[in-house]
């Protein structure tokens, strides 16, 4: 994932990105994907040391629902860094989908 989004030009290069076989949502549902922080707004990091994002199984059958779920996590990271919270729901998907719009121009 990380070397596809790179050839395409969109670096998630300040992220770790970690795969889960299932994710439980807030609501008990599974999860495409999440961006956990502690209870002060501070990113859990992975084994780098960077923010991490987690994707679940979910997130990764199709290219498309894994590219707009890397990009949402990664606005609810931008927002806690910007705002101390995740933000909506519906701004880090709309993230996602611009982001994937990129990525879809980039590659043809």
């Amino acid at each position: 994932m990380r070397a596809l989004l790179g050839h395409c030009g969109l670096s998630v290069r300040g992220y770790d990105i970690e795969c889960v076989a299932t994710l439980p949502g807030a609501d008990g549902r599974p999860a495409y994907g999440a961006s956990p922080h502690d209870g002060s707004g501070r990113p859990l990091v992975g084994a780098r040391g960077r923010p991490l994002i987690v994707l679940s199984g979910l997130a990764l059958l199709d290219v498309e629902t894994a590219v707009v779920t890397v990009f949402h996590e990664v606005a609810h990271h931008r927002s806690y860094r910007t705002t101390g919270h995740a933000g909506t729901e519906a701004a880090a998907e709309s993230y996602g989908q611009r982001m994937y719009r990129e990525f879809v121009r980039q590659r043809a």
